[in-house]
């Protein structure tokens, strides 16, 4: 059994669609290509039979799931789910480099109409100035990008492979060897040949800023119908999704605790 756990952000919808479920001889889940995917990913844990029921005995079988990462996740919850599988999986992680990650993460959130504060209103810094507007909940924990610390306790538990984004889809070469060292950790062929018409992003991010602020200022007004009425909104806030300051606090901070990825990335 092997396991894709993401990160969120990190390719995971394009691989899902365009890499994982073509190569041969693999059953392949993900909520992208399952209806029933919640489902079956509870049978996983708590149904030792289920397998043999859905016919999956003796199989090789892959699922991808970014659900096992999200603020409110700790790490021994993740590892504490994972080993609950009937099988013992091989994980494949995808890390990304934490500053585009949180970002990426951020303006995803945004579109989907969830939020609309800056990121560090959202951000677990304890001494974090929280909007006087609203107290939100954290969204970001700075624990998720401690790479190093979830890399170590993976790898007490689990084998582990792990891959760099930046690395994988820096273009289609770079993508082409990256099935291939897929189809070697398989052990089997991928069946579908790999055009540069294939290498494009599936699940896009909002870009332009002006599309970010509109966005966010209509989160706003969605989301606090009441409190909008009550207040003069200050579109300067609106300006940027964060401060210059608190990036480079952010960069700061998780930088020594991310030495793996760094060294895999060769910065």
């Amino acid at each position: 059994m092997y396991l894709h756990i993401g990160l969120g952000r990190a390719g995971s919808t394009y691989l899902q669609k365009k890499i994982f479920p073509y190569f041969q001889g693999i059953k392949f889940l993900s909520s992208v290509n399952s209806k029933t995917f919640n489902k079956e990913r509870i049978n996983f844990f708590y149904n030792p039979t289920f397998i043999k029921k859905k016919k999956y005995s003796g199989k090789k079988l892959l699922i991808s799931t970014e659900n096992f990462f999200h603020s409110k996740t700790s790490l021994v919850k993740l590892i504490n789910e994972i080993k609950l599988f009937s099988k013992k999986p091989k994980l494949i992680l995808i890390l990304r480099n934490p500053k585009d990650h949180l970002i990426s993460t951020y303006k995803h959130i945004v579109k989907t109409g969830d939020i609309w504060l800056r990121i560090e209103d959202h951000f677990n810094f304890n001494d974090t100035n929280r909007s006087q507007l609203i107290r939100p909940n954290i969204i970001f924990d700075k624990s998720l990008y401690e790479y190093d610390k979830l890399i170590l306790e993976l790898k007490k538990n689990f084998d582990l492979e792990i891959f760099v984004f930046e690395k994988i889809f820096k273009n289609y070469f770079s993508m082409k060897d990256f099935i291939e060292q897929l189809s070697e950790i398989f052990n089997t062929k991928f069946s579908k040949k790999f055009k540069k018409s294939d290498f494009n992003s599936i699940n896009k991010s909002l870009t332009s800023k002006i599309m970010i602020k509109q966005k966010r200022i209509k989160n706003f007004k969605k989301n606090n119908k009441k409190l909008y009425k009550k207040i003069d909104l200050n579109l300067d806030y609106f300006e940027e999704i964060c401060s210059n300051k608190f990036l480079n606090r952010f960069e700061k901070e998780i930088r020594d605790k991310n030495n793996i990825y760094f060294s895999k990335l060769n910065v």
